[in-house]
């Protein structure tokens, strides 16, 4: 679990330089420069097993769970940031 919140760290991180790279580049096509951040937030998704029956959610521990064998890879992170720049 640490393994998992430190990559995603590191994700957030890559993902708010990027879109701050970004802006640098916008606001000098126009001529001007970043003021200030105005506001950045999470737009990741984490999402969990939800599992549905009948058309109502079911606690995992009342779901019928199958046992699958599979084989560890490499699994890609990913994280997405808005971010709004104050530029002049």
């Amino acid at each position: 679990e640490q393994k998992k919140n430190d990559l995603k760290s590191e994700a957030l991180a890559k993902a708010t330089e990027d879109a701050r790279e970004k802006a640098e580049s916008i606001a000098s096509g126009l001529g001007a420069k970043i003021v200030r951040v105005v506001k950045v937030s999470d737009q990741s998704w984490d999402y969990g097993p939800i599992f549905y029956r009948g058309g109502t959610e079911v606690a995992v521990s009342d779901a019928k769970i199958a046992v699958t064998e599979f084989t560890p890879s490499d699994v890609e992170v990913t994280a997405r940031v808005a971010a709004v720049f104050e530029v002049r």
